[in-house]
Protein backbone atom coordinates (compact mmCIF):
# COMPACT_ATOMS: atom_id res chain seq x y z
CA UNK A 1 0.00 0.00 0.00
CA UNK A 2 1.53 3.40 -1.26
CA UNK A 3 0.86 5.24 1.57
CA UNK A 4 4.62 6.70 3.56
CA UNK A 5 4.96 8.73 7.11
CA UNK A 6 4.54 11.76 5.74
CA UNK A 7 1.00 10.64 4.65
CA UNK A 8 0.21 9.49 7.82
CA UNK A 9 1.23 12.43 9.76
CA UNK A 10 -0.76 14.61 7.79
CA UNK A 11 -3.94 12.16 7.90
CA UNK A 12 -3.23 12.23 12.38
CA UNK A 13 -3.46 16.28 11.98
CA UNK A 14 -6.06 16.53 10.41
CA UNK A 15 -8.48 13.84 12.34
CA UNK A 16 -7.24 16.21 15.25
CA UNK A 17 -7.47 19.68 13.99
CA UNK A 18 -11.27 18.75 12.14
CA UNK A 19 -10.00 20.32 9.41
CA UNK A 20 -7.59 20.15 6.11
CA UNK A 21 -6.16 23.35 6.25
CA UNK A 22 -5.27 23.27 9.94
CA UNK A 23 -4.12 19.90 9.04
CA UNK A 24 -1.54 21.17 6.73
CA UNK A 25 -0.76 24.08 9.32
CA UNK A 26 0.24 22.08 11.77
CA UNK A 27 2.54 19.70 9.55
CA UNK A 28 3.99 22.86 7.45
CA UNK A 29 2.81 21.77 4.05
CA UNK A 30 0.34 23.58 2.05
CA UNK A 31 -3.40 23.05 1.58
CA UNK A 32 -2.89 22.04 -2.18
CA UNK A 33 -0.16 19.73 -1.47
CA UNK A 34 -2.25 18.16 1.64
CA UNK A 35 -5.43 17.55 -0.52
CA UNK A 36 -3.27 15.99 -2.73
CA UNK A 37 -2.08 13.42 -0.32
CA UNK A 38 -5.44 12.98 1.15
CA UNK A 39 -6.94 12.28 -2.85
CA UNK A 40 -3.88 9.76 -2.87
CA UNK A 41 -4.50 7.85 0.00
CA UNK A 42 -8.12 7.58 -0.81
CA UNK A 43 -7.19 6.58 -4.32
CA UNK A 44 -4.69 3.33 -2.82
CA UNK A 45 -6.95 2.31 -0.54
CA UNK A 46 -10.00 2.50 -2.53
CA UNK A 47 -12.23 3.92 0.16
CA UNK A 48 -13.36 7.47 1.36
CA UNK A 49 -11.22 8.14 4.21
CA UNK A 50 -12.99 11.88 5.39
CA UNK A 51 -16.23 12.93 5.31
CA UNK A 52 -16.20 16.60 4.19
CA UNK A 53 -18.71 19.61 5.32
CA UNK A 54 -18.81 22.81 5.32
CA UNK A 55 -17.87 23.10 9.03
CA UNK A 56 -14.52 20.82 8.18
CA UNK A 57 -13.91 17.57 7.85
CA UNK A 58 -14.96 14.29 9.93
CA UNK A 59 -13.40 10.74 9.80
CA UNK A 60 -15.49 7.71 7.77
CA UNK A 61 -15.32 4.31 9.30
CA UNK A 62 -12.46 3.60 6.98
CA UNK A 63 -11.31 6.69 8.08
CA UNK A 64 -11.12 5.84 11.93
CA UNK A 65 -9.44 2.43 11.07
CA UNK A 66 -6.86 4.03 9.10
CA UNK A 67 -6.42 6.80 12.19
CA UNK A 68 -5.97 3.84 14.85
CA UNK A 69 -2.94 2.25 12.60
CA UNK A 70 -1.61 5.88 12.09
CA UNK A 71 -1.04 6.57 15.49
CA UNK A 72 0.64 3.00 16.28
CA UNK A 73 2.88 3.31 13.00
CA UNK A 74 4.29 6.83 14.44
CA UNK A 75 4.58 5.81 17.80
CA UNK A 76 6.37 2.84 16.65
CA UNK A 77 8.56 5.09 15.00
CA UNK A 78 8.93 7.55 17.98
CA UNK A 79 9.97 4.29 20.20
CA UNK A 80 12.54 3.41 17.28
CA UNK A 81 14.07 7.09 16.80
CA UNK A 82 14.15 7.49 20.68
CA UNK A 83 15.64 3.58 21.36
CA UNK A 84 18.56 4.52 18.28
CA UNK A 85 19.21 7.49 19.83
CA UNK A 86 20.56 6.34 23.08
CA UNK A 87 23.42 4.48 20.71
CA UNK A 88 24.33 7.88 19.16
CA UNK A 89 23.54 11.20 20.71
CA UNK A 90 21.41 10.33 23.29
CA UNK A 91 17.32 10.24 23.64
CA UNK A 92 15.98 12.05 20.82
CA UNK A 93 12.36 12.75 19.70
CA UNK A 94 9.38 14.49 20.23
CA UNK A 95 6.61 14.49 23.66
CA UNK A 96 3.22 15.47 23.26
CA UNK A 97 2.08 16.56 26.51
CA UNK A 98 -1.30 17.95 27.67
CA UNK A 99 -1.25 19.88 30.87
CA UNK A 100 -4.59 21.53 32.95
CA UNK A 101 -4.49 25.60 33.40
CA UNK A 102 -3.01 25.09 37.39
CA UNK A 103 -0.19 22.28 36.56
CA UNK A 104 1.24 24.66 33.73
CA UNK A 105 1.15 27.73 35.32
CA UNK A 106 2.73 26.62 38.75
CA UNK A 107 4.13 23.26 38.61
CA UNK A 108 5.71 22.52 35.16
CA UNK A 109 7.60 24.82 34.03
CA UNK A 110 10.23 24.52 36.88
CA UNK A 111 10.90 20.84 36.13
CA UNK A 112 10.18 21.49 32.45
CA UNK A 113 12.91 23.52 31.86
CA UNK A 114 15.43 20.80 33.55
CA UNK A 115 14.55 18.32 31.65
CA UNK A 116 15.51 20.59 28.71
CA UNK A 117 18.29 21.40 29.52
CA UNK A 118 19.81 17.93 29.89
CA UNK A 119 18.00 16.41 27.21
CA UNK A 120 18.80 18.90 23.94
CA UNK A 121 17.47 16.40 21.74
CA UNK A 122 14.00 15.88 22.79
CA UNK A 123 11.47 18.22 21.92
CA UNK A 124 8.22 18.51 24.47
CA UNK A 125 4.70 19.81 22.43
CA UNK A 126 2.66 21.22 25.63
CA UNK A 127 -0.59 22.49 25.52
CA UNK A 128 -3.14 23.22 27.98
CA UNK A 129 -6.53 21.58 28.46
CA UNK A 130 -8.89 20.64 31.19
CA UNK A 131 -8.15 17.78 32.64
CA UNK A 132 -11.58 15.63 31.64
CA UNK A 133 -10.14 17.09 27.83
CA UNK A 134 -6.50 15.68 28.68
CA UNK A 135 -7.35 11.85 30.03
CA UNK A 136 -9.78 11.36 26.95
CA UNK A 137 -6.47 12.58 24.39
CA UNK A 138 -4.40 10.40 26.21
CA UNK A 139 -6.37 7.32 25.92
CA UNK A 140 -7.22 8.20 22.41
CA UNK A 141 -3.44 8.38 21.88
CA UNK A 142 -3.39 11.80 20.74
CA UNK A 143 -1.29 13.01 23.73
CA UNK A 144 1.73 11.09 25.61
CA UNK A 145 1.52 12.18 28.78
CA UNK A 146 -0.69 13.86 30.43
CA UNK A 147 -0.72 16.13 34.06
CA UNK A 148 -4.53 16.41 35.73
CA UNK A 149 -5.96 16.75 38.63
CA UNK A 150 -7.30 13.73 41.06
CA UNK A 151 -11.17 14.74 40.19
CA UNK A 152 -10.78 13.53 36.92
CA UNK A 153 -11.66 9.58 35.95
CA UNK A 154 -8.12 8.25 35.11
CA UNK A 155 -9.94 4.91 34.18
CA UNK A 156 -7.57 2.72 32.39
CA UNK A 157 -4.67 5.10 32.32
CA UNK A 158 -1.24 4.23 34.51
CA UNK A 159 -0.67 7.27 36.69
CA UNK A 160 1.70 8.76 39.40
CA UNK A 161 1.97 11.34 41.61
CA UNK A 162 2.76 14.63 40.75
CA UNK A 163 2.35 17.52 42.86
CA UNK A 164 -0.48 18.63 45.47
CA UNK A 165 -2.24 21.74 44.50
CA UNK A 166 -3.49 23.85 47.37
CA UNK A 167 -5.96 26.72 46.48
CA UNK A 168 -5.64 29.64 49.06
CA UNK A 169 -7.46 32.86 49.57
CA UNK A 170 -5.91 36.09 48.57
CA UNK A 171 -6.72 39.51 49.66
CA UNK A 172 -4.69 42.85 50.61
CA UNK A 173 -3.24 43.24 53.56
CA UNK A 174 -4.77 46.06 54.12
CA UNK A 175 -8.47 45.52 53.30
CA UNK A 176 -11.24 45.06 55.34
CA UNK A 177 -11.93 41.53 54.89
CA UNK A 178 -13.25 40.05 58.23
CA UNK A 179 -14.73 36.86 57.68
CA UNK A 180 -10.57 36.05 56.07
CA UNK A 181 -9.50 33.88 58.81
CA UNK A 182 -7.63 30.66 58.84
CA UNK A 183 -9.25 27.62 57.98
CA UNK A 184 -12.35 29.48 56.84
CA UNK A 185 -14.68 28.45 54.41
CA UNK A 186 -15.07 29.24 50.96
CA UNK A 187 -18.84 29.79 51.05
CA UNK A 188 -18.41 32.27 53.85
CA UNK A 189 -16.39 34.28 51.48
CA UNK A 190 -19.13 34.76 48.60
CA UNK A 191 -20.36 38.15 49.72
CA UNK A 192 -16.73 39.88 48.94
CA UNK A 193 -16.22 40.44 45.18
CA UNK A 194 -13.16 38.27 43.68
CA UNK A 195 -11.03 38.95 41.01
CA UNK A 196 -10.74 35.56 38.81
CA UNK A 197 -8.86 33.93 35.93
CA UNK A 198 -10.68 33.98 32.48
CA UNK A 199 -13.93 32.67 31.96
CA UNK A 200 -14.03 29.21 30.15
CA UNK A 201 -10.90 28.47 32.22
CA UNK A 202 -11.07 25.02 33.65
CA UNK A 203 -9.85 26.19 36.81
CA UNK A 204 -12.56 28.41 37.44
CA UNK A 205 -15.10 26.14 36.12
CA UNK A 206 -14.06 24.09 38.82
CA UNK A 207 -14.53 26.98 41.40
CA UNK A 208 -17.49 28.62 40.43
CA UNK A 209 -19.01 24.91 40.80
CA UNK A 210 -18.39 24.98 44.05
CA UNK A 211 -19.77 28.31 44.76
CA UNK A 212 -22.91 26.96 43.14
CA UNK A 213 -22.97 24.10 45.02
CA UNK A 214 -23.38 26.48 48.56
CA UNK A 215 -26.18 27.88 46.27
CA UNK A 216 -24.61 31.41 45.73
CA UNK A 217 -22.75 32.59 42.89
CA UNK A 218 -19.38 34.38 42.88
CA UNK A 219 -19.23 38.14 42.72
CA UNK A 220 -16.70 38.93 39.62
CA UNK A 221 -14.79 42.12 40.13
CA UNK A 222 -12.31 41.43 37.39
CA UNK A 223 -10.32 38.60 35.50
CA UNK A 224 -7.36 38.34 34.54
CA UNK A 225 -4.55 36.01 32.75
CA UNK A 226 -2.31 34.75 35.40
CA UNK A 227 -2.40 34.31 38.99
CA UNK A 228 0.03 36.92 39.29
CA UNK A 229 -1.90 39.21 37.62
CA UNK A 230 -5.12 38.36 39.38
CA UNK A 231 -2.83 39.18 42.64
CA UNK A 232 -1.87 42.73 41.43
CA UNK A 233 -5.02 43.80 41.41
CA UNK A 234 -6.15 41.81 45.15
CA UNK A 235 -2.99 44.03 46.49
CA UNK A 236 -5.03 47.21 45.97
CA UNK A 237 -7.95 45.98 47.64
CA UNK A 238 -10.62 45.57 44.38
CA UNK A 239 -11.60 41.69 45.40
CA UNK A 240 -9.92 38.76 46.66
CA UNK A 241 -8.95 35.55 44.68
CA UNK A 242 -8.44 31.98 44.94
CA UNK A 243 -4.87 30.87 43.73
CA UNK A 244 -2.62 28.40 44.25
CA UNK A 245 -0.10 28.20 47.73
CA UNK A 246 2.69 28.36 45.50
CA UNK A 247 1.89 31.22 43.53
CA UNK A 248 0.69 32.81 46.47
CA UNK A 249 3.81 32.71 48.38
CA UNK A 250 5.99 34.01 45.52
CA UNK A 251 3.38 37.31 45.31
CA UNK A 252 3.65 38.18 48.87
CA UNK A 253 7.80 38.55 48.35
CA UNK A 254 6.65 41.67 46.38
CA UNK A 255 2.93 42.84 47.53
CA UNK A 256 1.20 43.88 49.91
CA UNK A 257 -1.19 40.42 50.70
CA UNK A 258 -1.71 38.15 52.87
CA UNK A 259 -3.52 34.36 52.52
CA UNK A 260 -5.12 32.17 54.33
CA UNK A 261 -5.90 28.24 53.79
CA UNK A 262 -9.47 27.19 53.17
CA UNK A 263 -11.09 24.45 55.44
CA UNK A 264 -13.11 23.02 52.19
CA UNK A 265 -11.71 19.83 51.03
CA UNK A 266 -11.71 20.51 47.54
CA UNK A 267 -8.79 22.92 47.78
CA UNK A 268 -6.61 20.84 47.96
CA UNK A 269 -6.12 18.22 44.54
CA UNK A 270 -3.26 16.56 43.86
CA UNK A 271 -2.03 16.13 39.98
CA UNK A 272 -1.54 13.44 38.38
CA UNK A 273 1.46 12.33 35.69
CA UNK A 274 -0.87 10.06 33.71
CA UNK A 275 -0.36 7.69 30.39
CA UNK A 276 -1.58 4.67 28.25
CA UNK A 277 1.75 2.85 29.85
CA UNK A 278 4.95 4.05 31.23
CA UNK A 279 6.60 1.15 30.05
CA UNK A 280 5.77 1.56 27.07
CA UNK A 281 6.29 5.15 26.63
CA UNK A 282 9.16 6.01 23.57
CA UNK A 283 12.32 6.16 25.25
CA UNK A 284 12.35 10.15 25.34
CA UNK A 285 8.69 10.17 26.60
CA UNK A 286 9.42 7.59 29.27
CA UNK A 287 12.49 10.07 30.01
CA UNK A 288 10.08 13.09 30.48
CA UNK A 289 7.18 10.88 32.70
CA UNK A 290 10.04 9.60 34.63
CA UNK A 291 11.13 13.39 35.39
CA UNK A 292 8.06 15.31 36.16
CA UNK A 293 7.28 11.68 38.06
CA UNK A 294 9.62 8.93 39.65
CA UNK A 295 8.65 5.97 39.44
CA UNK A 296 7.43 4.65 43.17
CA UNK A 297 10.10 2.55 45.22
CA UNK A 298 9.22 -1.23 45.18
CA UNK A 299 7.00 -1.71 49.34
CA UNK A 300 9.35 -4.29 51.64
CA UNK A 301 6.49 -6.08 53.15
Amino acid sequence: MDIDLADLRLFVAIADAGSITRGAERVNITLASASERVRGMEATTRLTLLSRGRRGVSLTPAGETLLDHARTVLDQMQRLAGDLGEHGQGLRGSVRMLVNSAAWMEHVPKPLAAFLQTHPGVDVDIDERPSSVIVDAVAGGRADIGIVAATVNMAGLERRHFADDRLVVVASETGDWPNIQEGCTFASLLEYPFVELPQGDALQLHIAQHAARSGKRILRRANAPTFDAMAEIAAVGAGICLIPESAACRVLERLPLRYVRLSDDWTIRPLFVCCRSFKELASHAKALADHLAPEPAPQVL
